[in-house]
């Protein structure tokens, strides 16, 4: 028998015109390129796949303060030229697609900001990279030699300070935060890093300041199973995303814009659809229907095209 985690009343802040920016781990880019699939207006990680809490709040302070990057802000891995705010997929052999790929991204995510949008932020871990010689926290270390970088885990009071540095500048702005169900280093420092996070979302909570989904919660007291998990035992598997992630509609979204959901959904699983014998009358009717159902849609939301 699964145990259900106790969860709050639905908040159902999301309809279907409501833009959106997620900002976090791998588990944000779950949710936010489903959003993206389904036609919503959503940004995902603007810097990349970022873990930790002081690297996530620092890129919205440089969205604020418009924030831009020249060649003397990368550094070089290797072959590559890239950035210690961006994640490797912000890399290149050529310093100017680094800073040109950086500056189309950073110019998407300050228009979705001007749109007050409702940013998702999803922690991973608490601790963070610093390098030694700067003193600079790290969104990624670039597999740079390991000695130029010392681990630490940071006080809540520096989380809580950052957070109010960074609210100042988005005050009006919609903030729903999650920690992430992913398994991070040895189980001691997972489970010191995730009870910081835990701490750290408490805290906001109490505030007012967020509104918590409890991502976390669901995957290790409801999914604790290890089907649920992929064959490296962190990460969780298509079918425990999909289950958090429906829950997670039911908890966010309105009632119109899961409608919206369901019925797109349904549209883009009998468009990818590929018949067995595609000359088939058979199959030409399916596709008749496949268009019929579009241009149902288009005219049930003419909003969403």
């Amino acid at each position: 028998m699964i145990s259900k985690v106790k969860r709050a009343e639905p908040w159902s802040g999301i309809e279907r015109q409501t833009p959106m920016l997620f900002i976090g781990s791998c588990f944000s880019e779950n949710i936010g390129f489903d959003f993206q699939k389904k036609k919503w207006a959503t940004q995902v990680n603007p810097f990349g796949i970022t873990y930790n809490p002081l690297s996530a709040m620092k890129q919205l302070i440089w969205l604020a303060e418009d924030r831009t990057y020249s060649e003397s802000d990368l550094i070089q891995s290797g072959e590559l030229w890239c950035s210690f705010d961006h994640h490797g997929k912000y890399a290149s052999v050529e310093p100017s697609k680094v800073l040109e790929q950086i500056h189309a991204d950073l110019h998407a995510a300050k228009t979705m900001m001007q749109r007050n949008p409702v940013v998702f932020l999803t922690f991973g871990t608490g601790w963070v990279w610093v390098k030694k010689d700067s003193g600079e926290i790290v969104n990624n270390c670039h597999k740079l030699p390991g000695h130029q970088f010392a681990r630490e885990l940071p006080s809540l009071e520096a989380l809580m300070q950052t957070w109010s540095s960074m609210r100042v500048l988005w005050p009006d702005t919609r903030f729903v935060v999650s920690i992430s169900p992913v398994r991070y280093d040895d189980a001691v420092a997972n489970a010191r890093g995730k009870a910081l996070l835990h701490l750290f979302c408490h805290e906001l909570e109490k505030r007012g300041d967020i509104l918590y989904f409890p991502a976390y919660e669901i995957m290790h007291h409801e999914l604790r199973d290890y089907r649920f998990y992929t064959t490296d035992r962190k990460h969780p598997t298509d079918e425990a995303v999909d289950y958090i992630r429906q829950i997670f509609h039911e908890w966010a979204l309105s009632a119109d814009a899961r409608q919206w959901y369901r019925d797109y959904a349904q549209y883009l699983r009998n468009k990818t659809h590929r018949p067995l014998h595609p000359g088939t009358k058979e199959a030409k009717t399916f596709q008749e229907k496949v268009e019929k159902q579009y241009r149902s849609l288009q005219q049930s939301y003419p909003d969403m095209f």
